[in-house]
Formats: structure tokens, C-alpha cells, sequence
């Protein structure tokens, strides 16, 4: 299967999710949003540098090798990471640092669904600015654009 492309249904719940995500974790935070919002825009701005960086330096020595799935892991460890902190298993990072990986997180599942981008929701931005589309898997989704997929062949 092609995850670079993704079908209405797919398209929609990554904007919903993605939109409920980047709106209910500001708006759960917003000791963070106001009071620290310097830190959070440095934050938001260094997550996605960092994403443009690793996806440059990944992109065509493993992602276009590897498993779509392997690549959606690679891609996701860090939100894995913050996943960990939130639930309390990795101590020290800073909340703004936290409430940027989940935006950053929200804002692409939005942007994933708005491009037809099926793929893995963290390369979504660097997609748009780097002006590819990789064959990497999306952990959540994935599985939903394959059913659909299905579905459609069928009825078609």
C-alpha cells in the first residue's frame, strides 16, 4: 500500500483528531499558553527544526529503504518520548517542550488531512516544506486508510 495518499474518511479524522489535540492540550495548559509563551513558540520552533533536520537526514538513506512501518517508528520515537513524560516515566523535560511536541503533533495531523497525506503525521511538515512525500506509515491511521481503501475498491 501506498501511505502517501489517503482517502476522505482518513483525511477527516486526522483533521478532527489533530485539531481536538493541538486546541485541548493549549487549551488545557494555559499556564503554559500565556504565562510561558515565549518558550513555547522557541519550543514549537525547535521541534519543527528539529523535524526538518532528522527528515533531511533520514529521508533518503533510510526512509525510502526501510518498511513503511520501521519508518514510522523512526519518525515517532520522540513522541514516544513525550508520550513517556506525560504519564510520568521520563522526568526533566519542560512543559513548554511538552505542550510544543503535541502541538507540533496536532498541527500536523491537521495539515497531514488538508495535503491528502497519508503518511506518517510527523512528516507532514517537513513534507510540505521539503516538497516530497515519503512511503512511511502512520501509526494510528494507517490502518483506517487501509480498511477504507478496501471498502472503496470494493464498491467501485
Amino acid at each position: 500500500m501506498n501511505y502517501s495518499e489517503v482517502r476522505i474518511v482518513g483525511r477527516s479524522l486526522r483533521v478532527i483528531f489533530g485539531a481536538v489535540l493541538a486546541v485541548g492540550f493549549s487549551a488545557g495548559n494555559p499556564e503554559i499558553v500565556f504565562a510561558e509563551t515565549a518558550a513555547l513558540v522557541v519550543s514549537l520552533a525547535g521541534v519543527i527544526i528539529f523535524y526538518i533536520l532528522y527528515t533531511i537526514l533520514l529521508a533518503d538513506r533510510v526512509l525510502a529503504k526501510v518498511n513503511p512501518w520501521l519508518g514510522a517508528l523512526i519518525m515517532d520515537w520522540p513522541l514516544i518520548v513525550v508520550w513517556g513524560v506525560i504519564f510520568g516515566h521520563v522526568p526533566g523535560i519542560p512543559p513548554p517542550l511538552i505542550l510544543a511536541v503535541l502541538l507540533y503533533f496536532g498541527l500536523s495531523l491537521v495539515l497531514s488531512g488538508v495535503a491528502k497525506y497519508g503518511g506518517c503525521e510527523v512528516l507532514a511538515i517537513p513534507d510540505i516544506i521539503l516538497g516530497k512525500r515519503y512511503n512511511v506509515a502512520c501509526i494510528m491511521f494507517s490502518p483506517i486508510d487501509w480498511l477504507e481503501n478496501r471498502i472503496a475498491k470494493k464498491i467501485s
